[in-house]
């Protein structure tokens, strides 16, 4: 089968033979094309996602799948570039198998964020970018070995010649007049990672007897301490406040942590809402944390 993405509709096209040469039906009526682009094959070959009006649908042929749920939907299209949606891309790195959707926040003329699908696991995140294109395929690379840097005859030289490397995805750096190698090495163009995880909007208070959690974002809260349990290198440990849970957070200054020498660390924030976050360039892993904590009141 034959697929034609509209702006409005995808049609399928099936060839018969004859006179008519192809049989066509209206495979989604309702959703189409988001952009030229924004369309890919799954690295397992199974499946097309592409971007719309207004989702990231996944199908196969027979029936397709919103990936996005509300918020998501409200907080990508709410931040796409009205004036360069069009630059927008899907894009598979098959690796991993994901799938990438590379789209301008609003300000950009080109793609800087990123949602990131896991056909495989069926998981969402988000992340930066930097490119405007990718593909991807197989890499050819020269050894560093040169015909005189070795005392071998021709039967005894062992060495390769060249080495490749297989669906490997390469990105169109324009900006900086350059191709990358993605996934290649411990940096980025250089620079080291910062791993960073953050959480926003939390409102607990207590726990029922049941278990369930108990929010309130019109009690304030005021944190003394954080005890995390964090393994592997140092870290830097921020508490923030915000007055609603999707308000603009209020950061304090960021304290280091160290898991092999430190148990807690200290901080004094109020507010109605609680925010944390831990970042690292060497490796770390946070299996949860203890927050010490008091009731303000209301004002």
């Amino acid at each position: 089968r034959f697929y034609v993405y509209k702006e409005n509709s995808v049609w399928r096209f099936r060839g018969v033979g004859g006179r008519f040469i192809f049989e066509q039906d209206a495979f989604l009526e309702t959703t189409g094309l988001l952009c030229s682009r924004a369309l890919a094959v799954t690295g397992d070959g199974k499946r097309h996602i592409f971007a719309s009006q207004d989702d990231i649908v996944l199908h196969d042929g027979n029936g397709m799948r919103s990936l996005l749920d509300k918020r998501l939907k409200r907080a990508l299209f709410g931040a796409i570039d009205v004036a360069n949606y069009r630059t927008s891309f899907m894009m598979i790195y098959p690796l991993k198998n994901e799938a990438w959707f590379c789209y301008p926040e609003t300000g950009n003329s080109f793609p800087n964020r990123a949602i990131i699908y896991n056909y495989l696991n069926d998981r969402i995140t988000e992340g930066d970018c930097d490119w405007r294109a990718a593909s991807q395929g197989v890499i050819q690379t020269s050894d560093s070995e040169t015909w005189d840097s070795t005392s071998g005859t021709w039967d005894e030289d062992l060495q390769a010649w060249s080495n490749s490397a297989r669906r490997k995805v390469v990105l169109a750096r324009t900006a900086v007049s350059e191709f990358a190698l993605l996934d290649d090495g411990t940096t980025r163009d250089g620079v080291v990672f910062t791993g960073t995880l953050q959480r926003t909007g939390l409102g607990i208070i207590g726990r029922k007897r049941t278990g369930e959690w108990i929010e309130d974002f019109q009690q304030r809260k005021l944190i003394t301490r954080l005890w995390p349990k964090v393994s592997g290198g140092a870290v830097s440990i921020r508490v923030g406040s915000h007055a609603v849970p999707d308000g603009a957070v209020t950061w304090s200054a960021a304290k280091s942590f160290d898991p092999a020498t430190q148990l807690f660390v200290d901080f004094i924030v109020e507010g109605a809402a609680i925010a944390l976050e831990i970042s690292g360039t060497t490796p770390f892993k946070v299996d949860g944390y203890k927050i010490e904590m008091e009731l303000t009141g209301n004002f």
